[in-house]
């Protein structure tokens, strides 16, 4: 009887542990992960760069200083592939590069700082849950092939159709809808872009 007492006291002090400790496991793994981001000092031997990510899901917080100096780009491909469902980039970013977020097909969620002035060729293509974008005004150069296949985003450009497509590299896009199929679309201030990238048919 003693030792059923025990067993059932035991039993009961398990659930009891596992209600209270399961939640921070499921926190754990959606939280901030920081640390798996791999750096390099640039050329200017003044900023860094974010190369790699090593992580799995969650949210990623970009540091806007790393060893005392600014972070100020995202090097090509260096989240391609990913997991990652949140990314926060600091107003340091100037740069995103080529195929930075790349088939991130988990990511839902990130923000275009106003200090970017550059994003590269196919920098979140098949990124298929990215819900929404804001492409800064300071906006200097950007592929049509940035946001190819991102089927779901709604992509907003603070400035006018011309002033878009006066930055836009290899571009073929067209102002009103007609029989041409697109791959996505961009919202600016006085109307829409309509992208197309053929060679990604």
């Amino acid at each position: 009887m003693a030792k059923r007492r025990f067993f059932t006291v035991l039993s009961a002090l398990l659930l009891t542990l596992t209600c209270i400790f399961s939640p921070l496991t499921l926190i754990s793994c959606d939280s901030e992960q920081t640390d798996k981001l791999v750096f390099q000092l640039n050329e200017d031997q003044i900023t860094y760069s974010v190369v790699k990510y090593k992580g799995y899901g969650g949210t990623v917080t970009i540091p806007e200083y790393y060893n005392d100096m600014r972070v100020t780009e995202i090097k090509n491909g260096a989240f391609s592939g990913s997991t990652v469902k949140k990314v926060i980039l600091p107003e340091t970013i100037t740069k995103i590069g080529q195929g930075a977020f790349s088939n991130c097909v988990s990511l839902k969620t990130i923000n275009i700082p106003e200090s970017v002035i550059e994003i590269g060729h196919i920098a979140f293509t098949n990124c298929r849950n990215l819900k929404s974008v804001t492409l800064p005004l300071g906006l200097l150069s950007i592929y049509e092939s940035s946001f190819c296949y991102c089927l779901d985003a709604t992509i907003r450009y603070e400035g006018t159709k011309a002033e878009l497509t006066s930055i836009m590299l290899n571009p073929r896009y067209f102002d009103a809808m007609g029989a041409i199929t697109y791959d996505y679309e961009i919202e600016c201030s006085d109307g829409k872009i309509y992208i197309v990238t053929p060679y990604f048919k």
